[in-house]
């Protein structure tokens, strides 16, 4: 006969004791991450840990993936689960970590990636549009979206023609330097230029552009003091 405690653990209550010693050391999508995990596990959530037999994880996970979930939401919330055991075995906690156990069914990509043709990126080229030069620069550095939108003026050095990453997705993309091609290097000065305050004249005076090029579609002449107002914004 199990004993029965007022203060029997769940994985309700260890999540809710784990969740915060993880806020400092991890990202803020990884924190979501866990959240959108654990709210997968609800059918066992509140049974006693030490009550939890392998069928009832495995089950878990079954269901997911009948519910048309992919690999990578099932190992996330296996990554969960294995994450809870460890905690509640190094706190002393009575628990059997099935984890390593767990079958997550085949790893099938749902959206399966294909690479641009040349074909496909030479018509981008053509497109005279600030969307298509953000598609171009993720395109030439294989920076993910996030990654582009945190870019800021320290990020980017013009006269190594290189940039850093500071702040992504994984720890094993952050801090890494990415060279700048040859052929969007326009773009990113322009994308730098714009970000921090030169006037659209400025940038296309600076950069030697004429009308229909990659800046704005009218020209005037800009005195030299303007000029160097805004080259002066660039690391």
């Amino acid at each position: 006969m199990h004993r029965k405690s007022a203060c029997v653990e769940t994985f309700k209550s260890l999540y809710e004791k784990w969740l915060p010693t993880r806020i400092e050391i991890v990202s803020k999508s990884a924190i979501e991450s866990y959240r959108i995990a654990y709210d997968h596990i609800q059918s066992i959530a509140n049974m006693p840990i030490n009550l939890i037999k392998y069928s009832d994880m495995q089950c878990v996970i079954d269901n997911m993936r009948d519910n048309g979930l992919s690999y990578a939401s099932a190992k996330k919330v296996r990554t969960l689960l294995s994450l809870l055991s460890k905690y509640a075995i190094v706190n002393d906690i009575d628990i059997k970590d099935y984890t390593p156990f767990l079958n997550l069914g085949h790893d099938v990509s749902v959206y399966p990636h294909k690479p641009f043709t040349r074909q496909q990126i030479n018509r981008l080229w053509c497109l005279d549009t600030a969307d298509t030069y953000g598609i171009l620069m993720l395109l030439y550095t294989g920076m993910r979206c996030g990654e582009l939108l945190s870019l800021r003026k320290n990020d980017i050095n013009l006269r190594t023609r290189c940039l850093i990453i500071r702040q992504s997705k994984t720890e094993a993309g952050r801090n890494r330097l990415i060279p700048i091609h040859n052929r969007i290097l326009p773009i990113v000065t322009t994308f730098l230029l714009d970000k921090y305050g030169a006037s659209p004249t400025a940038i296309r005076a600076i950069l030697g552009h004429k009308h229909g090029d990659i800046t704005t579609k009218v020209y005037t002449h800009k005195e030299l003091r303007e000029l160097r107002k805004a080259i002066e914004l660039l690391p």
